[in-house]
């Protein structure tokens, strides 16, 4: 059948050259059904390749769905192949189907976005229906009697872009067909064979075979017509009428419906569960291999699935080329060290083995970022963690680059940010190193310097960096060398020789070049330093020595030649001149005076000093001390021949002068004088237009009306009258126009009557600037003065030009001053209104603003314009634009818009003055917001109120059972995780969580109740932690069951809790235990062992215990044959398993050590039946007999000092051997359980740190001791070889039980028995443990071993004793057959006849060695009767000896008849027994 079925196979692979999907149910079975397309779309069977949960049954008909079930296959993406298959926008998909008269869906595929198609089959009406659901449009096409019941069926299913149709059996009229929009994948999808959905079952029938290409087809290349031959084993019918086609093969299938039977409707075998499984010729189809799926081979028998590059051996798949490995799905490269997985080429990683490791191009793994490693990436936990400031490291706290882009490796721990930078938090992220201002070097906040970049400046307390004293710049302090050096005397400058601040304190900034000494202060050196400028005499304004003043202090004094200053003539002082106005007014007539009044010295020469107040004139002068000029006493005019007062006189000196009415000398009318008249001829006649003169031609007096003297000479017309003719008549002046005091014409003005006043361009007159008038210009006075602020002014009060700069006339009354201006007097002068502080729009004082320039400001009550608050500065408020407004979070700022002083309601300020307003999960911490701990609603540094669903415990909040966080961990969402449970043929019970529990369950947290036919079936169990999602119960039958049983499994633990806060939802499962022909196999070979090895040991007391040994030493091994998982079928597997499972003595350490505490055993001994790795539990009974046979001691010990008959003797003769004998015989026994406990434990990882480690510690002991054994044997056996050969009494006492059974006549390898014995268990060993995947090689080295025992045994027959010898010899011939018959099961898997012979041969070998066993005993027992009838035969002679004298010849002949044996032969055999007897005493210590 299978080479049928490679045919078709091989034939549809040529046809399918676009296939897609391929899977072979009729071939192909297990948890897994490969893909045959080549494109690893390997499908499982139901839900899961690792349980049977809603499994098809294999049939060698293809996958059986039984009717009403939940059957069904699951395409990718499932728990064997997670990456999801792709269909095309055009496909097909083809089945051959065997389908049952019910309801039921044949295929569905959804998708993530609700996207779907389905084919199902409606019983009611025969229909066949395909349905499709793209974005929202639902549309199904339906047609009846397309497929026919109860026989096979072909149908395919074809989307070819917008059109779909479905085609059954080759008819025409049976096409169903439908339109859609279009077929395009935009999301991933999963699909289902057979899967129950809405009220519809899953399918029920058989299914052949599956395929999908990427292709439209012809039914007719797959379907034929009517054929009678069968491709398979047995088909019922002599025809089908439509046949399974391709280019080679044409046939029928068997339409046997029953799943319990083959295609040849014979009965599945004994022991097959069907309802599981079902069979082929005698064959169950139950697939036990390693990769879950297995294949029907050519005698229509099971084996393994492998690739077509590697062969099936065993229960998994070798590789052709030895250089490859099976990675559960092809022949691989093996993996480079570092990866966990690897690609094609072995070399570069798919994954790491260390979780922080990943992947790099060029081969092997690279630590992640944050991570660094010591040693080479081969194991987990080798990437070490950095310092959580690093980004990649050399050593845990050595960064080589940072988090933070701006910060850079620091020289003790971790990193610092770079010059320029600063952080507030760790810098364990980018950005944690902010950028200081760009004037910093370092800084501690944004602008708050620590150091600067220029040299010569230094941090401020506000922001930035400031030139040092001596230095300024003219650019931003970016650059070191920005600052420049001021000149020597300058403090602080604006300008290299521009001061701002001296370095004396009294000195002033020079409006050239440097500084110079405050008023009062003067230098004689330079001012480089405080204290040049030194303090003049206090009297000194300014000086130029200490005493030497320049100018003084009072305005009214003078410099003195010597010391300081004194007060000027007309001023006294009554105090130091030290302050202005220290100098007082003396009387007006003295030039000095002591007081106020009291002259010293007169101001006129002609006065003296009056006595009383002031001064007064001398005799013959005129006039009064009083006045205020330097010469008050005069003598009489000149012209005066007498006089009372100057200038006039009371006579004249001059004939034609007289005295006008002031009483002066004046020439007669007409008459003039050049000089004074003070001599005769001193008056002159004058000019002709003259009435009186004084020089000529210069008149006093016109002799023309309304005329008037001329200054340059002659007369002029006075004011208001202009010239007519010659000035010399009366009438020659003519009135002006009324207005003009002069004129040159009637209404030319050359003057105005009126004061104040200007002509105009018209020569008319108008008011000068500053008046007005409000009359004709006709008067004096008619021009009136403006107000005193206007230049010019049309009324009174109100100005329209103002006296003032910068000033505007007001509408009421005179000017104000311009904005930006005030005044501190009136306006009545051009420099009234002063400038105002330039913050200032207008102000009453220099730095007093009523209002600001810049919008958004307000008046400072000290000085100039602040900001409103909400608003801030960068530049001086000297514009309408310099507030500017704060950030939103910000009540007020400055600096910046983000730099903020105070928050609004509800923020908070950070350290550096940033407003963060904190959300419901966030608190406040100084800094900033930080969030809430998990699943916290409201904190402030810890957790004060919870989210809805979890509770507050020490600050810490958790989700309520059945809540778990969601994804952000942000809320608590209801949730439940679900478990599974299974079943193994070793009647082992596994549950299997989806999520995994930290929380480690015991016994306690489990019911469970086995029963059949509702009778409970005792039995006990242990419970094993696999991982944290697996537990087994590994269940141990007081009575095995011989049938099926219902199993019901309670969990206790309730509520039960996953890692991720889920609960579980369902506590009571329940599942079978099927009976297994493999137990029953174990338990009689168990049974059988068991009563072989007590009856032997049984023997071995009264006999020789090396028969024991040396029995128990075959079955050991034989039993440890199936450790290496040979190709072996499970029957003799049990038979090996059983054998081997002679326990005696119960596990002491399982109430000490926890079986979980280390990983679970690797594959092999798990399945072998080792449940746990834990070195200790392990040997748990082999160390229970060592502590028994340790507690006999003090017991031999306490006999050995009773005085009790021959007892002390024995006993004192077992205790000089227990020091060695003892333990040197029970390490040998023990060797091959201790050695492989050991070996297991180490493969296995550490979960629970002490018991973990000590284990391991104690393993490791245990197999560097069995390493050692037997090279230590054999160099000590050659150093100590004289004493083993000359029978040393102390050497034996010693080390007789590796040497006394042996003859020793054959040379030194003679005695080297027991070094071949250990050598070749420790290689067996670590051949079982370390050669599985080279099986060849570790049989061949196996069954070498076993024939280099038997050639030791057959060259040098070192056993004294025969029976010993023969004894052994039969163990390892049946060892070494036993092992050649397992290795050829490799060449002929499933062999009846190989599996015969083993079992026999072991059965043989056990039998031959057990009738040794027996034999030994029997002659135990002959010398044993010996000895007894010895004892006998003395007492009987002393009793005869005692008679003899009454009756010598009847006590003989009586004693004769008792005796029965001459006394010859009852010493004869006396002495047989006492010689065997010390016989085995020497040769066997160990008994």
């Amino acid at each position: 059948m299978a080479l049928r079925l490679g045919i078709i196979c091989l034939a549809l692979r040529g046809i399918l050259g676009n296939t897609l999907v391929e899977y072979r149910f009729g071939y192909n079975f297990g948890e897994v059904y490969r893909d045959y397309s080549g494109n690893s779309n390997d499908a499982v069977n139901g839900d899961s390749a690792y349980n049977t949960n809603r499994n098809t049954i294999a049939t060698d008909r293809g996958a059986y769905f039984k009717s009403g079930s939940e059957n069904h296959i699951t395409l990718p993406p499932n728990d064997f192949r997670t990456v999801a298959l792709a269909l095309p926008s055009t496909f097909t998909l083809m089945m051959w189907v065997f389908i049952n008269d019910e309801s039921y869906y044949f295929f569905i595929r959804n998708s993530t976005n609700g996207d779907n198609f389905g084919i199902y089959r409606e019983s009611n009406g025969d229909k066949i229906c395909i349905t499709t659901n793209f974005s929202g449009t639902y549309i199904k096409g339906e047609l009846g009697s397309v497929l026919t019941t109860s026989k096979w069926n072909f149908f395919s299913f074809t989307i070819d872009n917008t059109s779909v149709k479905f085609y059954g059996n080759l008819e025409n009229n049976k096409i169903i067909s439908i339109t859609i929009s279009s077929y395009t994948e935009k999301s991933s999808f999963t699909s289902f064979i057979g899967c129950k959905k809405d009220t519809f079952n899953s399918f029920s029938g058989f299914i052949w075979n599956f395929i999908i290409v990427s292709t439209t087809i012809t039914q007719s290349s797959y379907v034929g017509g009517a054929s009678s031959n069968c491709i398979v084993p047995t088909c019922e019918s002599p025809s089908c009428p439509n046949s399974f086609i391709n280019s080679t093969i044409t046939g029928c299938i068997s339409i046997n419906s029953d799943s319990d039977k083959d295609s040849k409707n014979v009965n599945c075998p004994s022991g097959c569960n069907t309802s599981i499984y079902s069979c082929t010729s005698n064959t169950c189809l139950q697939c036990s291999c390693l990769y879950m799926s297995c294949v029907l081979n050519s005698t229509s028998s099971a084996t393994c699935w492998c690739p077509s590059n590697a062969y099936a051996s065993g229960n998994t798949c070798i590789c052709n080329d030895n250089n490859l490995t099976f990675d559960n799905f092809t022949c691989t490269l093996p993996c480079n060290a570092d990866c966990l997985t690897c690609d094609a080429s072995g070399i570069i990683c798919t994954s790491c083995k260390d979780i922080n490791a990943l992947t790099t191009n060029t081969g092997g793994c690279v630590c992640n970022s944050g991570y660094y490693n010591i040693t080479a990436l081969t194991s987990g936990g080798t990437c070490l963690q950095c310092n959580s400031q690093c980004k990649t490291c050399s050593e845990a706290n050595k960064c080589l680059i940072c988090k933070d882009s701006n910060a850079i490796a620091a020289s003790t721990i971790g990193c610092e940010c770079k010059s320029g930078y600063y952080n507030t938090s760790s810098l364990i992220i980018d950005g944690a190193c902010i950028k200081c201002n760009e004037q910093c070097s370092s800084c501690s906040k944004a602008d708050k310097c620590l150091t600067c970049i220029d040299s010569n400046a230094y941090a401020l307390d506000t922001i930035g960096c400031i030139c040092h004293d001596g230095y300024y710049n003219t650019s931003s302090l970016i650059i070191n060398g920005a600052c420049l050096q001021c000149n020597s005397q300058c403090k602080k400058c604006s300008e290299a020789n521009k001061c701002l601040i001296c370095i004396d304190s009294n000195a002033i900034a020079a409006s050239t070049i440097g500084c110079e000494c405050k008023s009062g202060y003067y230098n004689t050196s330079s001012l480089i330093i405080d204290g040049a400028c030194k303090k003049c005499n206090e009297q000194c304004l300014s000086c130029s020595e200490a005493d030497k003043c320049i100018t003084c202090i009072d305005s009214n004094a003078y410099a003195l030649s010597t010391i300081g200053c004194i007060c000027h003539d007309g001023y006294y002082n009554t105090s130091p001149l030290i302050e202005n106005g220290a100098c007082s007014n003396c009387d007006s007539q003295c030039k000095t005076c002591s007081e106020a009044n009291k002259c010293l010295k007169c101001k006129d020469a002609n006065a003296v000093i009056d006595s009383e107040i002031g001064c007064k004139c001398n005799s013959g002068y005129y006039g009064s001390a009083s006045s205020t000029t330097l010469s008050t006493c005069k003598q009489c005019y000149s012209e005066c021949s007498t006089c009372d007062k100057y200038p006039e006189c009371t006579a004249c000196i001059n004939e034609y002068a007289e005295l006008d009415k002031n009483g002066s000398c004046i020439c007669k009318s007409g008459y003039y004088s050049n000089l004074t008249l003070n001599i005769f001829d001193a008056c002159i006649k004058c000019y002709d237009e003259c009435s009186t003169c004084n020089e000529f031609p210069k008149c006093t007096t016109c002799i023309a009306e309304y005329a008037k003297p001329d200054l340059n000479g002659g007369c002029i017309c006075k004011s208001g009258y202009y010239r007519n003719s010659s000035l010399n008549v009366s009438d020659a002046c003519i009135k002006c126009y009324d207005e003009c005091l002069t004129c040159v014409e009637y209404s030319k003005c050359t003057s105005c009557i009126t004061k104040n006043t200007i002509l105009d361009f018209n020569a008319r007159c108008i008011c000068d600037s500053g008046y007005y008038n409000i009359t004709p210009l006709t008067t004096e006075n008619a021009c009136i003065k403006c107000y005193n602020d206007c230049a010019e002014c049309n009324e009174d009060l109100i100005c329209s030009v103002c006296i003032a700069d910068s000033a505007t006339p007001n509408k009421n009354i005179g000017c104000v001053c311009n904005l930006g201006y005030y005044n501190t007097s009136a306006l009545n002068n051009k420099n009234s209104c002063l400038k105002c502080y330039d913050e200032c729009q207008s102000c009453i004082e220099n730095l007093k603003c009523t209002s600001c320039i810049a919008k958004y400001a307000i008046i400072n009550d000290a000085v100039g314009c602040v900001c409103e608050y909400g608003f801030y500065n960068t530049t001086r408020l000297i514009n309408a634009n310099a507030c500017q407004l704060c950030s939103i979070e910000c009540k007020s700022c400055e600096f910046s818009s983000d730099y903020c002083i105070e928050c609004i309601d509800g923020y908070n300020m950070t350290s550096d003055n940033r407003c963060v307003l904190c959300t419901e999960r966030e608190y406040f911490d100084g800094n900033g917001c930080k969030s809430c701990p998990t699943l916290c609603k409201r904190c402030n540094g810890v957790c004060l109120e919870c989210v809805d669903n979890a509770i507050l415990n020490q600050s810490i909040c958790s989700c309520i059972d059945g809540y778990f966080p969601d994804d952000n961990k942000l809320s608590c969402e209801s949730g439940y995780f679900e478990c599974s449970i299974s079943t193994n043929l070793n009647n082992n019970v596994k549950l299997s969580y989806t999520e995994p529990i930290s929380e480690i369950l015991d016994e306690m947290d489990f019911e469970i109740d086995i029963n059949r036919d509702n009778t409970s079936i005792p039995f006990s169990y242990k419970l094993y932690k696999l991982t944290s999602k697996d537990y087994i119960f590994q269940l141990n039958f007081i009575n095995q069951p011989t049938s099926q049983c219902n199993l019901t499994l309670v969990i206790l633990k309730n509520p039960l809790v996953s890692d991720t806060n889920k609960t579980l939802v369902n506590y009571i499962y329940s599942t079978y235990i099927s009976f297994n022909p493999i137990i029953k196999v174990k338990i009689i070979a168990k049974a059988a062992s068991q009563a072989i090895v007590g009856a032997s040991l049984g023997s071995s007391l009264i006999s020789n215990p090396s028969s024991a040994w040396i029995f128990i030493n075959t079955i050991e091994i034989i039993s440890y044959i199936p450790l290496s998982n040979p190709p072996l079928s499970n029957r003799l597997i049990g038979f090996f398993q059983g054998i081997g499972s002679f326990n005696p003595v119960p596990s002491i350490a399982g109430n000490i050590f926890d079986s979980n505490s280390t990983e679970a055993p690797y594959y092999e001994a798990y399945k072998y039946g080792f449940s746990t790795s834990v070195f200790l539990l392990n040997i748990s009974p082999t160390l229970g007999i060592f502590f028994i046979v340790c507690i006999c001691w003090p017991l031999l010990y306490l006999f050995s000092k009773l005085e009790i008959g021959k007892i002390s003797i024995k006993t004192i003769k077992i205790l000089s051997n227990y020091k060695y004998s003892f333990f040197l015989r029970f390490w040998t026994q023990s060797f091959i359980i201790i050695t492989l406990s050991a070996i297991i434990q180490i493969k296995s990882t550490v979960y629970m740190a002490f018991q973990g480690y000590f284990n391991q510690a104690c393993a490791s002991i245990a197999i560097v001791i069995a390493a050692l054994t037997a090279p230590v044997l054999l160099i000590s056996s050659y150093n100590y070889r004289e004493k083993l050969f000359s029978n040393d009494d102390v050497f034996y006492k010693k080390f007789g039980c590796f040497y006394s059974e042996f003859k020793l006549n054959k040379g030194f390898l003679s005695s080297q028995y027991y070094a071949i014995f250990f050598l070749r268990r420790f290689l067996f060993i670590l051949a079982q443990v370390y050669l599985n995947n080279h099986p060849h090689t570790q049989n061949v080295m196996n069954i070498l071993g076993s024939f280099i025992q038997v050639a030791f045994l057959i060259i040098y027959l070192p056993f004294k004793e025969t029976s010993i010898l023969i004894s052994s010899l039969i163990g390892e011939i049946t060892i070494f057959f036993t092992m050649l018959f397992c290795y050829l099961t490799y060449f002929f898997q499933n062999s009846l006849v190989l599996e015969n012979l083993a079992i026999s041969i072991v059965i043989i070998g056990m039998a031959g060695q057990f009738i040794i066993t027996l034999f030994l005993t029997f002659m135990s027992f002959r010398i044993l009767w010996l000895k007894i009838e010895k004892i006998r035969a003395k007492a009987i002679l002393q009793t005869f000896e005692n008679n003899k004298e009454n009756n010598k010849e009847n006590n003989k002949e009586k004693v004769k008849e008792i005796l029965k044996f001459p006394s010859s032969e009852v010493e004869r055999h006396n002495s047989i027994v006492i010689d065997e007897i010390d016989e085995i005493n020497e040769t066997s210590p160990g008994k």
